[in-house]
């Protein structure tokens, strides 16, 4: 049975991964962190893409290193999927997107630890489907080297006050969403998983992002690693004093 929903959601991967079409809102992260990578001048960057899925991911990292003319051939990419059944699909992204780069490597969970780290990590609607994710994401802050990067997009619970109607449509339907999407939780406050001292930097962004005609509140930014890790505190809330908008 199990078996049959992974498939069924690699078949729903592959589906929607048709065309060439990037959605410009999580494009901005991407191009963020990219233009730190170009500023680095390193002989070779080393990516991480967290909950590949079905490699949608990859056509943002390709767009993002273009941009920042960036050659493909200094880049390694390391792509964590616990569901085999997209593993077919993810290297068929890989092959269209990113044919010509140094290094791919496909893993059904975390790579060990290696003292060189990424210089760059992805999670893109990841946050929503862990079971503890705090843990992941201190999994990912670990794999950075130090000033490595995190670009994150997440879909969050919406404000009350301001999308109230959404919000209780949330509540009301958590319990079938996370059934049939792989655990994702639409009521998950993931903003709030970005106000420790785990980063030293974070650049957050929130947005709307149309799904099925509905405007979804979203998260993006890039969250920095600092240079040595401090015990972990709250910053407080996000607001416009306490972070930095995109450039």
């Amino acid at each position: 049975m199990m078996s049959a929903y992974l498939r069924a959601l690699a078949s729903l991967e592959s589906w929607s991964l048709g065309g060439d079409g990037l959605e410009p809102e999580i494009l901005e992260a991407y191009r963020e962190a990219a233009k730190c990578l170009a500023s680095m001048r390193a002989k070779r960057i080393r990516v991480l893409d967290v909950g590949a899925g079905g490699g949608g991911d990859l056509r943002y990292i390709r767009r993002s290193l273009d941009e920042a003319q960036l050659s493909l051939r200094s880049v390694e990419v390391v792509a964590v999927e616990p569901n085999r059944c997209t593993w077919s699909c993810v290297e068929r992204e890989q092959k269209r997107w990113l044919p010509q780069i140094a290094g791919f490597q496909l893993l059904p969970s975390m790579p060990e630890s290696s003292p060189e780290g990424f210089d760059m990590a992805v999670l893109q609607h990841v946050l929503c489907c862990a079971e503890r994710p705090e843990n992941l994401l201190c999994d990912v802050q670990k794999a950075l080297r130090p000033g490595g990067q995190l670009v994150f997009v997440e879909h969050v619970l919406a404000d009350s006050s301001q999308m109230p109607y959404l919000r209780t449509a949330q509540a009301a339907l958590r319990s079938v969403q996370m059934a049939v999407c792989n655990g994702c939780d639409p009521c998950r406050d993931t903003e709030r998983l970005f106000e420790g001292q785990l980063f030293e930097e974070v650049k957050l962004k929130r947005f709307n992002l149309p799904v099925l005609g509905v405007q979804i509140p979203h998260i993006k930014g890039v969250a920095v690693k600092r240079e040595s890790d401090p015990p972990v505190a709250l910053r407080g809330p996000l607001t416009p004093a306490t972070l930095r908008e995109f450039l």
